[in-house]
C-alpha cells in the first residue's frame, strides 16, 4: 500500500481488518506490505484506511479486487510417437527415420493458445493458430 504524504513513523494502517504499523523503513519505500490471506479461488477485494493523531480517517483512493486463480490451465494433453507404428513403445529400425530421428506429437489442451510455449527436452515451440 501506498503511503500518502502525511504518513508518520507509527501511523497504523488497516488493510482488511489487520492492522500495520508504519515504520521508518515503510517511509523510506514510501509503502507498507500488508500479507492478505487466501481463502480459496475467485476474486480478494483489498481495502486500506488509516487515522491520524487527530481521529481524522484517511481511505485509499479506491480498493482494489484480484483475482484468485491457483488451477492450472489445461494447455497440453498425451504425447503421442506416430512412427510406433505397432504401438509397443519400442522403436524400431524400421521405425527409425532414415537420420535416425524420430517425432513426438504432444497434444494441445483446450486452454491453449495462439502464442503457448511448449516446452519439449528442453526445446520450446511456439504454439501458432
Amino acid at each position: 500500500m501506498a503511503l500518502g504524504p502525511d504518513a508518520v513513523d507509527g501511523t497504523v494502517v488497516n488493510v482488511n481488518g489487520t492492522n500495520y504499523t508504519v515504520t521508518a523503513a515503510d517511509l523510506a519505500n514510501g509503502y507498507i506490505t500488508a500479507a492478505i490471506p487466501v481463502t480459496g479461488e475467485g476474486p480478494v477485494a483489498i481495502h486500506a484506511e488509516a487515522v491520524d493523531a487527530q481521529g481524522n480517517v484517511d481511505v485509499a483512493d479506491a480498493d482494489v479486487t484480484v483475482t484468485v486463480d491457483t488451477v492450472p490451465a489445461d494447455l497440453i494433453g498425451a504425447i503421442t510417437i506416430p512412427e510406433d507404428l505397432n504401438g509397443d513403445g519400442i522403436l524400431n529400425a524400421d521405425e527409425l527415420g532414415t537420420d535416425g530421428s524420430f517425432n513426438a506429437q504432444v497434444a494441445l489442451g483446450p486452454d491453449a493458445l495462439d502464442g503457448t510455449v511448449v516446452n519439449v527436452n528442453g526445446v520450446n515451440y511456439t504454439v501458432t493458430a
